[in-house]
Formats: structure tokens, C-alpha cells, sequence
């Protein structure tokens, strides 16, 4: 159940079928906790669709790559005047590393993923009003071959709708200092 701030009334009542979370010190849920490899929180609060109004994702169980934390995600929709679920978002939190992490600045949302412990890939998807989500970065770090690391950065171009590739290779000791 969700509460506004200061008000008793009950404001809308979300389910999860797995909810999961673990409690600190005083019996509390950690929120808006998001740390690669370590604790996600139950509740994340942020504006994942950068529309000025506040989103919300909670936990769902460890569904995410390499067991990881998964979420379903809401975004607050002002007309309803309550929170609905975005399965564009949800997925996102689902087919990677965990929650993704927002950057406001650049109205981008940043995501994780692996293959091993040699292959990762960062995205950042760009949120499209009444369109959805875009992947529009790309960097990949390959050093499967052990000796160096190749890294492919993709961008793509929202107004010409162009892809843009380099890659370039590293030594690996270089490359990891």
C-alpha cells in the first residue's frame, strides 16, 4: 500500500508476486539504493521517464542476469492520477544487471550487462515521450582474448537515425589501471 506524505488514506495498492528485501538495523527497508554487485533496494523512487513527476520500481525477486535483483517498474501517470506499469521499463530491469540508473542531466537511462568476467556492455537508452525507450549508446568491453581489451563504442544519431562505430584496442594492463 502507498501513502502520500502526511496522509492516512491509503493512495494506491501495488503487488508483487516475489517481493524481496532485506532489513537493516532498525527493521527498515533500505529505498532508492541501487549499488552494482551489492544491495539493491526494495523501493527505488526516481523519475525514470523524465517527465517531472516521481516513478517508482519495486523489487520483484532475483530474476535479473546472473540472479540478480529484478523490478517491476511504474511510472506515475498524471491523467489517471496513479502509478501504471511501464513493461519497457520493467524489462530493462529485468534483462540486466539489476535496476538500471537514471542520469537526469542527459534524460538517459544506463543499464549493465556481462558475459564472464571479460565481456561488458554498458547502454544508455534515451526516453521518447509517447514513444518509449531507445537505445542510442553502446560500449562494449571485450577481452575475452586475454592480452588486449577491444572496445566498440555505438552511438546512435535521434535525428538522422544513423548508427556511428569505433573500436579501438587496448593492453590489457593499460586498460584496467
Amino acid at each position: 500500500m502507498l501513502f502520500k506524505k502526511g496522509n492516512k488514506r491509503v493512495f494506491q495498492t501495488l503487488t508483487s508476486n516475489d517481493l524481496n528485501f532485506y532489513l537493516d538495523k532498525k527493521q527498515q527497508p533500505s529505498v532508492n539504493v541501487i549499488q552494482l554487485y551489492d544491495e539493491q533496494s526494495p523501493l527505488i523512487f526516481d523519475d525514470f521517464n523524465f517527465d517531472g513527476q516521481q516513478d517508482l520500481a519495486i523489487r520483484n525477486g532475483n530474476e535479473s542476469s546472473y540472479g540478480g535483483p529484478s523490478y517491476d517498474v511504474y511510472v506515475f501517470n498524471k491523467t489517471r492520477q496513479q502509478f501504471v506499469m511501464s513493461s519497457a521499463l520493467t524489462e530493462l530491469a529485468i534483462e540486466n544487471l539489476g535496476m538500471f540508473q537514471t542520469d537526469a542531466k542527459r534524460k538517459r537511462l544506463i543499464t549493465f550487462a556481462k558475459s564472464g568476467c571479460c565481456f561488458h556492455v554498458t547502454s544508455e537508452y534515451a526516453v521518447i515521450p509517447n514513444k518509449g525507450i531507445k537505445l542510442v549508446h553502446e560500449v562494449t568491453e571485450d577481452a575475452m582474448g586475454g592480452e588486449q581489451v577491444k572496445v566498440t563504442t555505438k552511438t546512435y544519431n535521434l535525428k538522422n537515425g544513423k548508427w556511428r562505430t569505433i573500436s579501438k584496442k587496448y593492453p590489457i594492463d593499460q586498460y584496467y589501471q
